[in-house]
């Protein structure tokens, strides 16, 4: 049930988390090593989900070998349109929108994202300049802050 977030990465205190964003394969790599958990529980208790991560009351088994006490996540990055710098997961994306219900439709990103589990959406041309119909592509935060500011102003 992880939606590839990273609260639980940020809040981690003893480093048994990692998450590393592969640019190439535009992939999320979660990283979770059992033996450095210390059972503080900060990685449950932040989950957005509330079922992405759970503490449990069982032992460890001795390892022989470091990479067996390793367990690896792996999530679908969604970049942005314009610069191509990562947006999110897909995942957490999708999780958005079936939380908030008809109120994602007010955000332009995550009416795409719904919209993309119901159709195929037909490419949008790129131009030299940003207009105010860009705010119809998934975009990053500051592609979509320039879509608005550079279409307002004067």
């Amino acid at each position: 049930d992880c939606v590839g977030c990273g609260a639980c990465v940020q809040v981690c205190p003893a480093g048994a988390l990692e998450l590393y964003d592969d640019p190439v394969t535009a992939r999320r790599r979660f990283t979770i090593r059992y033996t450095h958990c210390i059972q503080c529980g900060q990685c449950e208790e932040k989950c957005l989900t509330t079922r992405g991560i759970r503490l449990v009351n069982e032992l460890i088994p001795p390892v022989f070998d470091r990479e067996e006490e390793i367990e690896t996540i792996e999530k679908e990055l969604v970049r942005c349109e314009d610069c191509g710098a990562f947006v999110a997961c897909r995942d957490h994306l999708r999780w958005l929108v079936k939380r908030l219900g008809p109120l994602a439709y007010g955000h332009p990103t995550l009416l795409l994202v719904g919209e993309e589990d119901r159709q195929v959406l037909p490419a949008v041309l790129v131009k030299e300049e940003s207009r105010r119909e860009d705010l119809f592509k998934i975009l990053c935060p500051h592609c979509r802050h320039r879509v608005v500011v550079c279409d307002v102003s004067p």
